[in-house]
């Protein structure tokens, strides 16, 4: 099992854009510890002419993502690379910043609506304006989609893509309604 990995991290440091000069004590630090992690590796890229592109798998599968909310794009392996400490090696730092800004710590938090500024504060959905006490003015927080929707679809509540929909056709079954009840 060491022997691809061997070889590839041999390629890494060989290639004329990464040399042994350039790794800081904190990179080989992480070098010694990924060679001494005994659980199971997924197999590396091949080499190209240059380098190896331990993200290219990701592309692969993930796409291009163009959400601006600040989250892991691997949701499977970012979180091990960071503990590894490939969001501080001089070669991966960049990619992964890109890939995994969530585990390597570059998300900054969200601005809050414009509404809390309001004098009632926000409506439940976290958009709308209160216009009075108690949620006035507010689209009542409940099951838009039939109830039998909602549950077949609850598992999706928090995922990316489906949040918005969920929150605004499901926000009794995901749990929305509840602070305001």
């Amino acid at each position: 099992m060491y022997t691809p990995i061997f070889l590839a991290l041999l390629v890494v440091f060989s290639s004329s854009s990464v040399s042994s000069r350039s790794l800081t004590s904190s990179d080989l630090k992480v070098l010694e510890r990924f060679w001494q992690d005994d659980s199971p590796k997924q197999p590396l890229p091949a080499a190209n002419d240059d380098k190896i592109d331990i993200f290219s798998d990701i592309e692969e599968i993930m796409g291009e993502q163009n959400d601006d909310r600040c989250y892991d794009k691997d949701k499977t392996n970012c979180e091990t690379w960071a503990n590894k400490g490939r969001c501080d090696l001089a070669f991966t730092k960049a990619r992964m910043e890109e890939i995994c800004p969530m585990s390597c710590g570059k998300c900054k938090a969200p601005a809050a609506p414009a509404c809390s500024l309001s004098e009632y504060g926000c409506c439940w959905n976290g958009v709308n304006e209160a216009t009075g006490p108690n949620q006035e003015g507010c689209l009542t927080c409940k099951n838009y989609k039939t109830t039998r929707f909602c549950e077949n679809n609850k598992s999706t509540c928090d995922d990316l893509s489906s949040e918005e929909f969920m929150k605004n056709y499901c926000a009794e079954t995901c749990g929305y309604c509840s602070a305001f009840a």
